[in-house]
């Protein structure tokens, strides 16, 4: 068996040095400042907290559409705003608040950021398909028929070719190659 060192000796009170967070067992903030689930319902004015801002702690301000947390947390309630955001819940705002925060915003994502549809950018083949291009037929996009290039004078290969062993047979492709294979057998 491996011994291990006992490194569970206890602090006396006056070795207990206070920190600003408090004693690491609540994420360091009162839990009476942020309201619980009976107060958070839709239509309520909140300030919020998005995902993407828990490092700064920046708040939006927005009105309630839906509560996505069943109970009370100790980092907020989660909800998704009316713009489409989701946070948690920091504190109720006021009507006004609440208005100027959401202020030209609809159909945001999650974190804030446009969802692709209301200003959507292009690529080339996007692009390319909106304006049709003129002059062409669907018949320009596939390949020629032999037959009809013989007929129009163009060749676009040579029909006949000589026997590479004997110089006497000509033939297309297919009938060289089979008495090519005769000569061989």
């Amino acid at each position: 068996m491996i011994q291990r060192p006992r490194n569970k000796q206890r602090r006396t009170q006056q070795q207990k040095v206070k920190t600003p967070r408090g004693d690491g067992r609540g994420g360091g903030q009162s839990h009476d400042a942020i309201p619980n689930v009976q107060q958070i319902v839709t239509g309520v004015h909140v300030s919020i907290v998005l995902k993407i801002d828990q490092s700064t702690g920046r708040q939006v301000q927005g009105t309630v559409a839906e509560v996505l947390t069943s109970g009370n947390h100790p980092r907020g309630i989660k909800v998704k705003l009316v713009d489409g955001r989701v946070g948690r819940v920091q504190r109720l705002a006021t009507e006004e608040e609440a208005r100027t925060g959401s202020a030209g915003l609809r159909n945001l994502g999650r974190n804030g950021e446009g969802s692709g549809t209301s200003a959507r950018q292009f690529g080339y083949r996007e692009e390319a398909s909106i304006i049709p291009p003129t002059g062409f037929t669907l018949a320009d996009y596939f390949p020629q028929d032999p037959i009809m290039a013989q007929s129009s004078g163009q060749l676009p290969y040579p029909t006949l070719f000589a026997c590479p062993i004997c110089f006497e047979f000509e033939g297309d492709e297919l009938a060289l190659t089979h008495h090519v294979n005769s000569h061989l057998d």
